[in-house]
């Protein structure tokens, strides 16, 4: 990461700026890991990336299958009809 992409240097609303669109329409993920990563345990790419998968990992059924829905037909129609985001 840039020095300027560092989580533990960020204030909290770079941060949500910067991974709050890391899962598409769920910033609650990022939401969730924001504390440990301002200890700098999440500094490293891989370690942000795994603990933003761990945080959907220990969510509540419900809030898996919100994520889920959110997203029904990625190969779809919202994607004939070019209504995907860049990173979808």
């Amino acid at each position: 990461m840039t020095a300027t992409l560092v989580p533990s240097r960020l204030e909290r609303a770079t941060f949500f700026e910067r991974f709050g669109g890391i899962y598409e329409n769920a910033p609650w993920v990022a939401e969730a890991v924001w504390h440990e990563a301002q200890t700098g345990a999440l500094d490293d790419p891989e370690a942000l990336a795994t603990a933003m998968a761990a945080a959907v990992d220990v969510a509540p059924h419900e809030r898996k299958l919100a994520l889920i829905r959110a997203h029904p037909d990625l190969a779809g129609r919202a994607a004939e009809a070019g209504a995907l985001t860049a990173a979808s």
